[in-house]
């Protein structure tokens, strides 16, 4: 297995750093001309590279199609040494997924996420960085569309469609047009030293360009056969975009589905990092009260654990909650966990607080003007109102039950434990306009693993 190193990435992306953000993991192909007509390195056959003559895009029906398969795609977010990334992947499973090899490169810990709250921890099952493929499973099944590899290469002229999760924003479908198969681009430049191999072979160019977060998103045609997955844009020309072609994944992809061991890719490193834009979803099963304020104060201090931004995650703990700590020293502990899976179960009021805020929990009953017509003898119930929300304000307090998972290292997991499920009781205090951690108890039996 011949791996793509952590800084062959970053090199490949710091040529176009003002255009292109680390913080998502995007390949962007370095040519050695212009890339209308694709020049590839000396000996290396470029395949098909005529003009489009025929770009009907007859039969993709955009909206339609992306609807039917929309639920099998997933975003993948990764701790790596340098800085985490995200990108996206499909199924080809309920528990597989296949997304771009530089996606989960040197990754610590990796996490599956769909826009409908589902996550989930994953671990390489196979990656070969030479055609750009790797396959992850998933720690737990995740119900959607499951993906079929094309059969044969795309027409040159025809439309397909890329999902993807552009830039930390939710998942898009776009319309491309292929412009060529067979494509193969020398990305030697900076990142010369990084390996032998610098061409990239087999490709599939579409007249679209694609952003930071799209890599390893499917490339469907019309039937939503996968025909490739995106790899990257163009240093060349931002609005020319390139694919892995599906016909040099699923080989490789039917013999790693067939394995039951895993891969470590992680780089070596003291101080992996998730990705900075890493959003964490909680959900609120508490009933009624105020979960919904824990709900919106965790998912903000769990996002800041994630992204690496421990000094704000720090700043939601109390000096009592620090217990003699310095940043320094609860960052190093922190440093590669990822929390995912996050429910609010309990929530109680302690301490009321000065000034709070009250919320009816329910619509106050309709004015007798609009009270449906009684039927003559019937009796009626009076409607009764929800009792109030209390939202303690400043000096108030609660205590919430919260259930989560997380991925670590095994040097700093429970036990070993690289995937763990917690349940803690969280007592936050509100001061200075802001609620901040003051103690915790871990439940008993817990920490789980996964």
């Amino acid at each position: 297995m011949q791996r793509w190193t952590t800084p062959r990435v970053v090199a490949l992306c710091a040529a176009v750093a003002a255009v292109v953000s680390l913080t998502t993991t995007l390949v962007v192909l370095r040519v050695t001309a212009d890339d209308a007509v694709a020049l590839p390195a000396v000996g290396v056959p470029t395949g098909v590279t005529s003009p489009v003559t025929a770009a009907s895009g007859a039969g993709l029906d955009l909206p339609a199609l992306f609807g039917q398969v929309s639920d099998g795609v997933v975003r993948i977010e990764t701790t790596a040494c340098v800085l985490g990334g995200a990108g996206t992947g499909f199924l080809v499973a309920p528990d597989l997924v296949v997304t771009a090899a530089h996606v989960v490169e040197g990754a610590h810990a990796i996490l599956l996420r769909r826009d409908d709250g589902t996550e989930a921890e994953a671990r390489v099952v196979g990656l070969d960085s030479v055609h750009d493929v790797a396959l992850v499973r998933s720690s737990r099944r995740l119900d959607g569309h499951v993906f079929r590899f094309a059969a044969a290469e795309p027409a040159v002229g025809s439309d397909v469609a890329a999902l993807g999760y552009p830039l930390d924003g939710p998942l898009v479908p776009v319309r491309r047009t292929v412009t060529g198969t067979g494509q193969s681009l020398d990305v030697s430049g900076p990142a010369a030293s990084a390996g032998p191999d610098q061409v990239v072979r087999d490709l599939i160019r579409v007249d679209g360009g694609f952003e930071g977060g799209d890599s390893g998103g499917p490339l469907l045609a019309a039937d939503g056969a996968v025909v490739g997955f995106v790899e990257g844009r163009s240093l060349a020309d931002k609005n020319t975009g390139y694919a892995v072609s599906a016909l040099q994944a699923a080989p490789l992809v039917a013999r790693w589905r067939r394995l039951t061991t895993t891969v470590d890719v992680a780089d070596v490193c003291d101080a992996p990092v998730g990705p900075p834009q890493s959003r964490v979803v909680v959900r609120d099963a508490s009933g009624p009260g105020p979960g919904a304020v824990v709900a919106d104060f965790y998912g903000t201090y769990a996002s800041a654990i994630n992204s690496g931004r421990y000094a704000e995650a720090w700043g939601l703990l109390t000096a009592n909650a620090r217990a003699g700590q310095t940043l320094e020293q609860w960052s190093a502990a922190e440093r590669s966990s990822q929390i995912f899976d996050v429910a609010v179960r309990q929530v109680s009021v302690v301490a009321p607080g000065a000034d709070p805020t009250t919320a009816a929990a329910s619509p106050s009953p309709p004015a007798a003007a609009s009270s449906p017509p009684r039927t003559p003898g019937a009796t009626t119930s009076p409607v009764t109102p929800a009792p109030p929300v209390v939202t303690p304000g400043e000096g108030g307090a609660l205590r919430a039950v919260v259930d989560f998972s997380s991925t670590q290292e095994d040097r700093l997991g429970p036990g070993g434990q690289t995937c763990s499920r917690w349940r803690v009781t969280y007592t936050l205090l509100r001061a200075d306009g802001q609620w901040r951690i003051d103690r915790t108890l871990l439940a008993q039996g817990y920490p789980q693993p996964c």
